[in-house]
């Protein structure tokens, strides 16, 4: 589940911003207080993760090809 947060377009570019409820997890870690940005067009495709009080954890493009997970906060 998750809370929709809002939307954004400027031309041919529009991202979706979400609070999952569950958080979110990648490799090193699991964030509980997480936003997500699901954008498309404009160069900034993909889903965009960004934990509370640290910043961007974690990248995904469109199709998977592409992915960042970035290290533990500690």
């Amino acid at each position: 589940e998750e809370i929709a947060v809002g939307e954004a377009v400027e031309g041919d570019w529009s991202c979706t911003a979400s609070e999952p409820t569950e958080g979110a997890e990648t490799f090193y870690a699991a964030y509980e207080s997480v936003f997500v940005f699901n954008c498309t067009g404009g160069g900034l495709e993909g889903e965009w993760v960004f934990a509370s009080g640290l910043g961007l954890v974690q990248y995904m493009s469109p199709d998977a090809e592409l992915g960042l997970e970035l290290v533990a906060p500690w």
